[in-house]
């Protein structure tokens, strides 16, 4: 089996989409610091940066993945 651990930033739904794009900015901004880098590495994590629209896509995707993976293996919430 193959996971990652992986971490995202996340607003309210409604959230306007210049509010978004604008902390979407910033926290890429921050991200490409390098003493930022270099804490996360330090920590084990890789950085990865990008649209919103991604990680809505990577969560879909991981979703679907691991409904299956439940599903197949008969895996029942209690």
């Amino acid at each position: 089996m193959d996971y990652i651990i992986w971490h995202g930033f996340y607003v309210a739904a409604g959230t306007p989409k210049d509010v978004i794009a604008r902390l979407n900015r910033d926290v890429n901004t921050a991200l490409q610091q390098p003493d930022v880098r270099e804490r996360l590495a330090g920590l084990g994590m890789q950085v990865r940066t990008g649209a919103p629209e991604l990680l809505g896509d990577y969560v879909r995707d991981e979703i679907k993945k691991w409904t299956e993976v439940g599903q197949a293996a008969n895996i029942k919430v209690e």
